[in-house]
């Protein structure tokens, strides 16, 4: 009878922490997978990866040598990647556009976009955007403010070193 209670009693131990283990590999698959995408995007122009992070639906890295950033974003199956080389654009700003919502005793601010917009060098190239966060996309930003900040201040020193002009 002890037998009995103690193999139900591990098996039901597995049945409870078996789809934990699951989730936590898939999302280490994923990662991986993410990371394996911005190394090839990178490859591809023949950069290499120096820092990146990755957030709740895109992940962004910089080559550090060559001043380039890329970025690649996935909401739902569409998915944009985009690769942007510091040298060729001689601004950026940090776009964070919010709207009040309440009354006159309880206001709140809520935070509709957050992107990077660069301003290019030469009149023949259009602006270049990535977009951290849209509210008409995702329903509540997970972490993109504190991304968007330290992303912004890593490309801010890479124009300093350059000398080129940083908008605010």
């Amino acid at each position: 009878m002890d037998l009995n209670s103690a193999i139900i009693g591990i098996v039901l131990i597995i049945i409870s922490v078996l789809p934990f283990i699951i989730l936590s590999n898939n999302r280490k698959k994923r990662t991986k997978e993410t990371i394996q995408q911005l190394t090839r995007l990178a490859n591809d122009q023949q950069s290499t990866i120096h820092d990146y992070e990755i957030g709740t639906n895109f992940i962004i890295g910089i080559d550090n040598e060559k001043k380039s950033v890329f970025f690649i974003q996935k909401i739902g199956k569409e998915e944009n990647s985009k690769v942007i080389n510091l040298n060729d654009f001689h601004t950026f700003t940090l776009v964070k556009n919010e709207r009040t919502i309440g009354d006159k005793k309880n206001n709140y601010t809520v935070i509709e976009r957050l992107a990077l917009t660069f301003a290019p060098a030469s009149a023949s190239t259009l602006d270049h955007e990535l977009e951290f966060y849209d509210s008409n996309k995702t329903v509540q930003p997970s972490g993109e403010l504190q991304s968007i900040e330290k992303w912004a201040q890593l490309i801010k020193e890479h124009y300093k070193q350059a000398k080129v002009k940083v908008a605010n």
